[in-house]
């Protein structure tokens, strides 16, 4: 096998990766796609995915579908996350999407979730010893902990930067009293899971849409580039002043800074929220920003496994 294509159907966005192996097990990134269609709206209060944004879903997995065609993939992978774990009718879901689209939906378990997002930092990091990542979606939040490739220890947190900007943001901008009642919930939270228990390391690596967002609009890129910042480094300090800014303009103003992607401007500020207080309360001093996560982790399992 040659090529293998991942669909990653998460509670914000469609991610779509084809990666291809050359010179004996070398693996590299061919393409990649993101559509943000919000499939998780309403689903924390509803227990339900709705038909209208259903619909706008199986357009994009058809695309798709087609892409990892043209790109000849050997494999092609579909997989859902805490948007499908959370949905009461997500067989109903899951069936409307085999019908239209002849794809069959695998929903990962929390492990099986962690476990990707930290092969494919690891490995696309050619990170080695022990080392932390985190993933920040749109439904959940990962926290994995390991030695090399191999997991330690880990937590899936059922929150993320949908939920809790439904939750938690109702004024433009922000207002205090709301980025301290959701970061006092975070840190419950990660103390309900016995986050001080997890095994760490001065290392940490970020994947997901929040902290490659966050990186792009820290080093003021026009447009999303993989490459610059695939590796970048962001402290503590560099977290905190960013999410500062962030919080204390308008929609409309976030949404013209993060001008490569404006659909996320309503939930970055909740995601961040997740790695400051994370971070925080793990005292890592930086973050290692990677573009590369659970869908890269997929397919390194599938091309060399």
């Amino acid at each position: 096998m040659k090529r293998c294509s991942v669909i990653d159907i998460g509670t914000n966005s469609i991610l779509f990766l084809t990666v291809g192996k050359k010179n004996g097990n070398r693996l590299y990134p061919v393409s990649q796609k993101q559509y943000n269609v919000r499939l998780g709206k309403g689903v924390e209060e509803n227990r339900n995915i709705e038909n209208g944004v259903l619909d706008h879903c199986i357009e994009v997995l058809q695309v798709l579908k087609k892409t990892a065609q043209e790109q000849q993939s050997d494999k092609l992978i579909v997989v859902g996350t805490e948007v499908f774990r959370k949905a009461e009718n997500r067989i109903q879901i899951l069936n409307k999407i085999r019908d239209d689209t002849g794809l069959d939906v695998h929903i990962l378990s929390e492990k099986e979730e962690a476990e990707a997002s930290y092969t494919g930092a690891v490995k696309g990091n050619t990170i080695t010893g022990e080392c932390c990542v985190i993933d920040v979606g749109g439904g959940s939040s990962e926290i994995i902990c390991g030695h090399n490739r191999e997991v330690k220890n880990f937590i899936s947190l059922p929150s993320g930067a949908v939920g809790l900007t439904e939750k938690f943001i109702h004024s433009d901008p922000p207002g205090i009293q709301e980025i301290s009642s959701l970061e006092n919930w975070i840190e419950t939270e990660l103390d309900q899971y016995s986050f001080s228990a997890l095994p760490f390391s001065n290392k940490l690596i970020g994947v997901g849409g929040t902290i490659t967002t966050a990186a792009t609009v820290y080093f003021n890129l026009k447009h999303y580039d993989p490459e610059v910042i695939q590796g970048k480094e962001l402290k503590f300090s560099d977290i905190e002043s960013l999410l500062k800014r962030l919080s204390q303009v308008t929609l409309l103003k976030r949404k013209k800074m993060l001008r490569f992607d404006p659909e996320r401007a309503d939930i970055i500020i909740a995601g961040m929220e997740i790695v400051k207080v994370i971070m925080n309360k793990g005292n890592f001093p930086s973050i290692i920003v990677s573009d590369l996560g659970l869908r890269f982790g997929l397919a390194v399992k599938e091309l060399i496994s």
